[in-house]
C-alpha cells in the first residue's frame, strides 16, 4: 500500500507532502514524489520537456532527488537550453518517432 499520495496542494490529507521547490505548473513532480514516498534515484521519461527549469516536471526530481532520465522536446532551441542547463539528456524529436536503441 502506498504511504503518500497527492490530492492537491490544498489537501487536508495528512500524507500529502508539499515538496519544495517545485517548478512544475500542475504539480506533476509532487504527485510522483507523494505516490512513490519521496523516492530517490528514480528514472523518468519526459515527453514535451519545454523549458529545462520553469514549468518543467522533472527539474525537482533530477536536482533534489537524484533522478536520471530522458527528456524529449520538439523545439531545438529548448533542447539546446536543456543540454546547457541540466545533467540528464534531452533529444530533439517528435514523441511518436522516438525509438529505443
Amino acid at each position: 500500500m502506498l504511504k503518500h499520495y497527492w490530492n492537491g496542494p490544498g489537501s487536508e490529507i495528512p500524507e500529502y507532502i508539499n515538496w519544495e521547490p517545485s517548478n512544475s505548473l500542475e504539480g506533476q513532480d509532487r504527485w510522483v514524489l507523494n505516490v512513490l514516498g519521496g523516492k530517490n534515484n528514480g528514472t523518468y521519461l519526459e515527453i514535451g520537456a519545454g523549458h529545462p527549469i520553469y514549468g518543467d516536471n522533472t527539474y525537482l526530481l533530477e536536482n533534489s532527488f537524484n533522478w536520471t532520465g530522458l527528456s524529449v522536446e520538439i523545439e531545438q532551441t529548448m533542447v539546446s537550453e536543456f543540454l546547457n542547463t541540466r545533467n540528464n539528456p534531452c533529444i530533439c524529436s517528435e514523441a511518436p518517432i522516438v525509438t529505443g536503441k
